[in-house]
């Protein structure tokens, strides 16, 4: 009967924080309505504490001012709540040939009113405010980033872009230093002014967007639903579709489909699962002159019909003969361009990112081009 009573109770605080939350949202959008300006930064106003208590970490009791720990804001068009840390600094090493590099990372709780709550680790290497800013959004496979799975490709895109973004921001971190005084070096590396993350080397701009909470190609999304726990739901939906497959011997739009999950359910409510892209760049106030390393056709049409210039880089990351199955459905089943089931090494990926990104313009792609 305690825990019985405990949950009720428990149970109850929740509901009470979601009458917060709807209060919340009632009350921003109006807000919204009243201004010309894309994105609302709320520090300096009296909804920063109440979104705190209500949102993202919910701190009611902290014992240091959080307006230098949070930063919390409103984005204006698609009504999301934007909840993020203001930033840490990272000493990195590549992960193909080990290069030292500095990465900015950023959390963000992002609440969709017509979603639920998305989940993003942003990581920021060199100058994102200076044009051409390279930008790889790649939503979360747990079977290839946690155990190397290689039936598909997507811990090597992933990789791909972590290692050109040190090919062309390198440090050295001096060798005398170590411990306290090497961590006191990482920490000027980059620094927090007027809601910009500035990097003390002026570098080839790269944002590295993992979307925590679209595992599965987002299929969390249950349409008409506020879902607090995209990715809970996702995993478990992305993971069953595997199952499907292995069991039932179907494709991957065929086992999305026996699961009642419509096979990329980031088209759902209108493509707002694409939405998430350009919210958060428009919240970073990043260049909106970009590079793309992508082959998703949605996720291109979004950022060019909110505002941003692209040039797309296609992605390939590595696919060997234990990929190829997948590779081959992406195009057809998936609208993914240059997914023909074509075999490419890592180091040649590696190479041909390279030099697209600083010897062959002509490599630059819209999606029209192909």
């Amino acid at each position: 009967m305690e825990l019985q009573e405990s949950f009720l109770n428990n149970a109850s605080a929740s509901m009470k924080r979601l009458d917060r939350v709807v209060s919340i949202f009632k009350t921003l959008m109006e807000l919204g309505k009243k201004t010309n300006s894309p994105v609302l930064y709320l520090n300096e106003t009296p909804y920063f504490n109440t979104i705190i208590e209500n949102f993202g970490p919910c701190l009611e009791n902290p014992q240091v001012d959080l307006h230098q720990i949070y930063e919390v804001a409103f984005h204006v068009k698609t009504s999301s709540i934007i909840v993020a840390n203001t930033g840490l600094n990272l000493l990195c090493l590549s992960p193909a040939t080990s290069t030292s590099h500095i990465v900015r990372q950023i959390a963000c709780s992002v609440y969709r009113p017509n979603l639920g709550v998305e989940s993003v680790n942003i990581g920021i290497v060199g100058n994102i405010y200076q044009k051409d800013v390279v930008l790889r959004s790649e939503s979360a496979c747990p079977p290839s980033f946690l155990f190397g799975s290689q039936r598909c490709n997507c811990c090597y895109q992933w990789a791909s872009i972590r290692e050109v973004a040190a090919h062309f921001n390198t440090v050295e971190p001096p060798k005398e230093l170590a411990g306290e005084d090497l961590w006191r070096w990482v920490k000027k590396q980059f620094h927090y002014e007027n809601r910009k993350h500035l990097p003390a080397r002026d570098g080839k701009g790269f944002i590295l967007m993992h979307l925590d909470s679209q595992a599965g190609m987002g299929s969390g999304v249950t349409p008409k639903e506020f879902v607090f726990d995209l990715y809970s739901r996702a995993l478990m939906r992305h993971l069953g579709e595997a199952t499907v497959e292995q069991t039932l011997h179907t494709s991957m739009k065929e086992s999305f489909e026996a699961l009642g999950v419509m096979p990329d359910p980031r088209q759902a409510e209108n493509q707002a699962g694409y939405e998430i892209t350009y919210v958060l760049l428009d919240w970073l106030q990043a260049h909106r002159e970009l590079i793309v390393l992508s082959n998703n056709s949605f996720k291109l049409n979004q950022l060019q019909e909110n505002g941003y210039q692209v040039k797309r880089v296609k992605s390939l990351g590595k696919i060997d003969r234990a990929g190829l199955r997948e590779a081959e459905q992406r195009g057809p089943d998936f609208d993914q361009m240059d997914m023909d089931g074509e075999e490419i090494s890592f180091e040649e990926e590696i190479h041909r990112l390279r030099c697209a990104l600083t010897c062959h313009p002509s490599e630059f792609q819209l999606k029209n081009d192909q």
